[in-house]
C-alpha cells in the first residue's frame, strides 16, 4: 500500500498524531511515516511513552519499524496482520497505561478473535485519562458501537506510587456502528471522589466542600479514587468524569479548582460530551463511517486527530458552532 506521510508538528503537534496513526495503520494495513514529531514542544521528538506505544503496537501485528528511539524526530511503521490473543505489558509509572489501551482498542475490536490484555504502568498522569474516565465515560460509548469490552482494575494504588494494573477483555464485532450523542439527558447524580492515599481526611473533606461551593451543588459524596479529585456527573445518556491531579507545589484548593473548572464548563453547556471525550470518539466514529455529537470545545488535540484520521480513512468532519456556544461535530463519508 502507499505510504501515508504525516507532519507530527501539525495543530497541537503532540503524541495523539502517532497514536492515532498506529491504530489506523494496523486496522487498514497502510504503512506510515511521521516527520517533525513534537517539533514545537520543549522536549521535541519521541518520549518514553511514545516509544512504549509503538513497541506495544509492534507486538500486536509483528510490525516493522524504522527510527524508533528516544528523541527521534521521525519514524516509519510497517504493519503486519493483527493477532488476537492474550497480551501482558509492564511499564514504569512514567508510561500512562490508559493511552496504551486507547491505541490498542480500535485494533483489537476488529481483530479475528477475543483478546485479553493486562497492562501495568502509570496512572494518575495529568496528561492521560484516569481509569474512572475509561470505565464510566469512554468504554460505555465504545460498547454502543459494537465490541464487548470489559475492564477490571486491579491493584490500583497498591503498587509503587503512581502505578496500577488493569485487565481488559475485548470481544470484537464485525464493524463499528454509528452512534449519535447530541443530548446528555437530565441529570441523575453528581459525586465527588477524593484520593485519601495522598491527602489527610481533613484535606479530602475540604476538597469536597470546595467543589460544592464552586459548582453550587450540595451533598456531594466522598469516595476513594485513583486521582486526588474526581467529579463524576451522571446524566440519562452519559456519565462524564472530571479530574484534578495533585502536583508538587499545588495546594488542595488549586487541585480542586482544576476539576471544578472542567466540570463547570460542561454544566453550563448543553453539549453531550466534554472536549476530552470528543477527541476520543473521533477514531471509532470514523471507523463506523458516520456519527455525530455535541461538545463543549473543539481542541487543537481534536483538530490534529481529525487531520490524521483523514490521511487513513475516506471520511470528513463537519464542525458547526451552535447558538448556545457548544459545537456539533458530524463524521461522514468523504
Amino acid at each position: 500500500m502507499q505510504m501515508v506521510i504525516l507532519d507530527g508538528s501539525a495543530a497541537e503537534g503532540g503524541g495523539q498524531i502517532p497514536r492515532t496513526a498506529l491504530s489506523l495503520s494496523m486496522v487498514t494495513g497502510q504503512p506510515f511515516r511521521v516527520k517533525n514529531i513534537r517539533a514545537s514542544r520543549a522536549k521535541p521528538g519521541l518520549l518514553k511513552q511514545h516509544v512504549a506505544v509503538i513497541e506495544s503496537a509492534m507486538r500486536l501485528c509483528s510490525a516493522g519499524v524504522d527510527g524508533v528511539s528516544l528523541g527521534s524526530s521521525q519514524f516509519t511503521f510497517f504493519p503486519g496482520d493483527v493477532i488476537a490473543g492474550q497480551y501482558d505489558f509492564t511499564f514504569s509509572a512514567a508510561i500512562p497505561i490508559s493511552l496504551i489501551l486507547q491505541t490498542m482498542l480500535p485494533v483489537l475490536s476488529l481483530a479475528k478473535g477475543v483478546s485479553e490484555v493486562t497492562i501495568e504502568g502509570g496512572i494518575g498522569n495529568r496528561n492521560a485519562p484516569p481509569i474512572e474516565f475509561l470505565t464510566k465515560t469512554y468504554l460505555p460509548q465504545i460498547v454502543k458501537m459494537s465490541p464487548t469490552v470489559t475492564l477490571q482494575a486491579a491493584s490500583v494504588g497498591l503498587l509503587p506510587i503512581g502505578t496500577g494494573r488493569f485487565k481488559t477483555t475485548i470481544a470484537p464485532g464485525v464493524r463499528f456502528r454509528p452512534i449519535t450523542l447530541v443530548d446528555r439527558g437530565v441529570p441523575i447524580q453528581r459525586k465527588a471522589m477524593t484520593s485519601v492515599t495522598n491527602l489527610t481526611g481533613h484535606q479530602a473533606s475540604q476538597e469536597v466542600k470546595d467543589l460544592e461551593r464552586t459548582l453550587g451543588l450540595a451533598n456531594l459524596s466522598m469516595k476513594n479514587g485513583s486521582g486526588n479529585v474526581l467529579l463524576e456527573m451522571n446524566y440519562e445518556g452519559i456519565t462524564e468524569v472530571f479530574t484534578g491531579f495533585a502536583k508538587q507545589g499545588l495546594s488542595s484548593e488549586e487541585v480542586t479548582a482544576d476539576a471544578a473548572r472542567q466540570a463547570k464548563r460542561y454544566m453550563t453547556s448543553r453539549a453531550a460530551v466534554c472536549e476530552f471525550l470528543a477527541d476520543q470518539l473521533l477514531v471509532p466514529m470514523a471507523l463506523a463511517g458516520s456519527g455525530r455529537f455535541t461538545t463543549t470545545k473543539i481542541s487543537a488535540h481534536a483538530k490534529a486527530n481529525m487531520e490524521t484520521i483523514r490521511a487513513f480513512l475516506p471520511v470528513d468532519f463537519g464542525i458547526d458552532q451552535l447558538p448556545d456556544g457548544s459545537w456539533l461535530v458530524e463524521v461522514r463519508q468523504a
